[in-house]
């Protein structure tokens, strides 16, 4: 069976069939044709990539070449107007940047189209591959079936295979070959598709991209014609404008010299009938005289002719400049006022103007915009925003811009300034309780603004600068810090409103010795019966102790515990317990003032802060160490007791703070305008406007052993002299 020809066939079908993976033979002619076409892609995508790199340089050159210009054009504005805009009120992008931006939308858009088709093209071959797969898995088993059938022993044949049989198989076996050559055949012709495909893309993307540029260079040329066109024209109208400034000077001198003496010879006769003031230009030089006795005119002279037809000179020269508004004055009229009336005058017109634009009603118009006030400088920044001093356009009027913070607001509006405009319209119209005047915002909701009356000092900044150059207040203006305070804290209380959050750094002074309360962020109202509220509040060195051990019902006293620290702070310039965690804190209370008990301290030991935290034993109060009787007097020393009393009930209430003997003893409050004045750092160490002129004292006239006798008494001439006003001191 060998030697038939049927096997023979068989055979070589059957290594066909096994040798899938042979690849049809490639003559010479079509490698050197891929040769070529290979070289030729290489040499035009070299071509390509060259100019590409030419292209981006020219653009870049011509890009750096705008920026520039427009810098210089801006920078020329900027030193023209003089005025330099705050970037707090600018938020408009530059159309460079936009240009930007756009370019890459562009590419994340064609980006993401490719990676959609190249999906598309996976899922495609995958699926394909797949049906590849199972119809190759078939093919296989279905020859794996037919070759043990055809090499099965004799015995377990059925039937002894005939020469048919043998045939159909080897007509199977070469079918499925052919089958697979066409699907090879096939999946060739869709990966040339797909490569054509790919490089349509390509080839249309890379003209999308070179029209592109074309038409950013033609953008780019025209701006900088544009740009040097309006050079052009600025600088003929610069040009322009100094030869009329060159005119109107020579003019206005030419026009002092003639009011000096050395005006040019004109007729008697044009004299009479039209005469010149100081603003009009001088008759021609060149006239000719009509008579020779008209040729020279001698103003200086001392006959009766001359001091006549000077008087009418001065008189028709002489003009009122005060009395014309500024509106209607022309350059030159301008330029002969003095600085100061110039300034004067422009000042009027501003205020006139202003005073025409029309009346502004919160309720019908809504918030104004920021616009109406000019940023001057930054003076702090705080938890809940950041606090500039402005200026109102309209009423020149200089206040606080207190920005809010609202990047970590994700609810609305921040609750705690609404509290804070709530409880200060509340409690408005109090002389030390800082006011609000309006809220005006900008182009979104991240620059919003309350406005608010400006106050020069903080405490804290002022006593941080006292302490650094050695210098403190002395009694009587600490008696007039803590009347303003209290005064305060009295008119909040008896409005049911809680600050809980006194402290040094939240009241302000003006340069006229005014106390205010401010930063009422925390603040909120209370009532009968209380409330649960959070212990959480107050600074941690402000905090009383109630606070700190984790009391959740409180009223006013834990504003009058932060008073008794901040009359401690006035006195010496320091915090009193300044802790940096709530039990160092609780720890550094309790060793100045003693640790309390139910005794001291009616519910002390029910408090919920014990039950975690076993305070130290502190017997004794050593306050009195801090506080000698040379820097304060007994009753502020009881006054400052009253205020850091432990039991909350026992506390000293505002109004009873008031009514203390301290503020009637000597020395008494020293009045506000006695009181010293600094430098405001809100106001970048500007001087303070100068006080009224203290009253003279009379210095009465004493002995050489009565000066001796009060240098032994520590006492100055001007304090006896304040205390013996009306006699004399005798010995």
């Amino acid at each position: 069976m060998s030697s038939s020809p049927f096997g023979r066939i068989g055979s070589e079908d059957g290594e066909a069939s096994d040798s899938g993976n042979d690849k049809p033979s490639i003559s010479h002619s079509e490698k050197e044709d891929r040769r070529k076409d290979k070289k030729r892609k290489h040499h035009k995508h070299k071509h390509e990539r060259e100019k590409k790199e030419s292209d981006g340089d020219e653009e870049e050159r011509l890009r750096r070449r705008l920026i520039e210009k427009k810098e210089k054009g801006e920078g020329l504005k900027r030193e023209e107007s003089g005025d330099e805009e705050s970037e707090l009120f600018t938020i408009q992008p530059g159309a460079d940047q936009k240009r930007k931006e756009r370019e890459k939308m562009r590419e994340r858009k064609d980006e993401r189209e490719e990676r959609d088709r190249d999906r598309e093209r996976r899922d495609v071959k995958s699926f394909h591959d797949h049906r590849d797969d199972r119809r190759r898995e078939m093919e296989r088993r279905d020859w794996k079936d037919d070759r043990r059938r055809d090499h099965r022993p004799p015995a377990h044949r059925g039937h002894p295979r005939e020469v048919g049989d043998r045939e159909r198989s080897h007509r199977r076996s070469r079918s499925r070959s052919g089958d697979r050559r066409r699907r090879e055949d096939k999946r060739g012709r869709d990966r040339s598709r797909d490569a054509r495909r790919e490089r349509k893309e390509s080839d249309r993307k890379r003209e999308d991209k070179e029209k592109e540029k074309e038409k950013e260079k033609a953008r780019v040329t025209a701006e900088i014609e544009k740009m040097e066109v309006k050079e052009e024209v600025e600088e003929e109208e610069k040009m322009e404008v100094d030869e009329k400034k060159e005119v109107e000077e020579k003019e206005t001198k030419s026009e002092v010299e003639s009011r000096e003496g050395s005006m040019t010879p004109t007729p008697l006769v044009e004299s009479k009938t039209k005469k010149y003031s100081k603003f009009d230009s001088s008759p021609e030089s060149n006239e000719v005289p009509d008579s020779p006795y008209q040729s020279e005119v001698d103003y200086d002279s001392e006959g009766p002719g001359s001091e006549k037809s000077a008087e009418e000179v001065e008189e028709e020269v002489v003009i009122d400049l005060s009395a014309i508004p500024f509106e209607e004055l022309t350059d030159v009229q301008k330029a002969t006022l003095s600085p100061e009336s110039h300034g004067k005058k422009e000042k009027e017109w501003q205020k006139r103007l202003v005073s025409q634009l029309p009346v502004y009603y919160p309720g019908i118009s809504g918030c104004r915009n920021i616009a109406e006030y000019e940023c001057m400088n930054r003076i702090e920044e705080g938890t809940f925003g950041v606090v500039y001093r402005g200026r109102n356009r309209r009423t020149d009027e200089i206040v606080a811009l207190k920005r809010l913070k609202m990047d970590r607001e994700k609810d609305g509006f921040p609750i705690t300034s609404l509290r804070e405009v709530n409880m200060l319209l509340k409690a408005a119209g109090h002389e030390n309780i800082v006011n609000v005047l309006e809220i005006v915002v900008g182009s979104n909701t991240d620059k919003t603004f309350l406005v608010m009356e400006f106050v020069e000092h903080d405490m804290k900044s002022l006593m941080e600068t006292m302490s650094r150059n050695n210098k403190s207040f002395k009694m009587g203006e600490v008696k007039t810090l803590m009347m303003q305070l209290l005064r305060g804290m009295d008119h909040l209380h008896n409005l049911w409103i809680l600050h809980r959050d006194l402290k040094s750094s939240n009241l302000l002074l003006n340069h006229k010795a005014v106390l205010k309360i401010a930063d009422f962020g925390l603040a909120r109202e209370y009532g009968e019966p209380l409330k649960s509220y959070t212990p959480i509040v107050v600074t941690l060195w402000y905090r009383s102790p109630e606070l700190l051990l984790g009391i959740e019902k409180y009223s006013t006293e834990v504003d009058m515990w932060s008073v008794g620290c901040l009359m401690a702070e006035f006195i010496t310039l320091k915090p009193l317990f300044n802790g940096r965690s709530e039990i160092e804190q609780i720890k550094k209370i309790f060793m100045e003032l003693g640790t309390p008990s139910e005794r001291v301290w009616k519910g002390y030991d029910s408090l919920r802060g014990l039950k975690e935290f076993t305070p130290p034993q502190y017997p004794y109060n050593q306050l009195r160490k801090r506080f000698p009787a040379k820097i304060i007097s007994e009753n502020g020393f009881r006054l400052l007791n009253e205020l850091l009393k432990y039991d909350p009930e026992l506390r000293i209430t505002a109004g009873e703070a008031l009514k203390q003997e301290w503020f009637t003893e000597s020395p008494e409050p020293i009045a506000r305008e006695m009181f010293p004045t600094f430098p405001a750092k809100s106001e970048q160490g500007k001087k303070p406007p100068p006080g009224p002129a203290p009253k003279a004292v009379n210095m009465p006239e004493v002995s050489a052993e009565h000066s001796q006798l009060l240098k032994d008494l520590k006492v100055g001439l001007d304090q006896a002299a304040n205390a013996a006003r009306g006699f004399t001191l005798k010995f």
